[in-house]
């Protein structure tokens, strides 16, 4: 709310930054599960594909000559929604377990829900105000430089994790 007050944005930014930021900090949560498990790669790809999808989605958006602020705004924001609905789909498919699930898990549960937006909005906070000091354009192709130190990110995300599993059982 205060980037979009910040910038003194229409109120359909709120949702858009709200479903990225939402649905990016799931994913986080849902990876760590996966994590837990000893399931790595499905860990890394859940926290690592918006950058892919959003990379894509970009490319769609040549094709279709989409070349406004709402437009990048609404696939940045698909980047983060689209990995999260499959998650959600496949976690209502599959069958609940004969365990009772403890109530204290709920709130442990928004404490780390909490803890994973805060990272997010730390991780993310120079794209928005780096704007007020720089133009569009030197934006988007700081953006998208990003995007490619990512792949660097995804590459040190899956060694962390399998490493840190191996370190911490020996």
């Amino acid at each position: 709310f205060f980037v979009c007050f910040f910038y003194n944005l229409k109120p359909i930014y709120y949702a858009y930054l709200w479903l990225a930021i939402f649905s990016s900090a799931a994913l986080m949560l849902i990876s760590s599960i996966f994590r837990s498990r000893k399931k790595f790669v499905i860990a890394v790809l859940l926290e690592k594909a918006s950058p892919p999808i959003f990379i894509i989605l970009i490319g769609v958006s040549f094709i279709l000559n989409l070349q406004d602020v709402h437009s990048y705004a609404i696939l940045k924001s698909l980047s983060y929604l689209l990995p999260f609905i499959v998650v959600l789909f496949l976690f209502l498919k599959k069958k609940n377990g004969s365990r009772i699930v403890e109530k204290s898990i709920y709130s442990d549960g928004l404490l780390l829900w909490g803890i994973s937006l805060t990272l997010l909005a730390v991780n993310r906070i120079d794209s928005f105000f780096i704007v007020k000091f720089i133009d569009y354009k030197a934006v988007a192709v700081y953006s998208i430089l990003l995007i490619f130190t990512q792949i660097y990110d995804f590459a040190a995300q899956a060694i962390w994790s399998i490493y840190s599993q191996k370190f911490s059982s020996q």
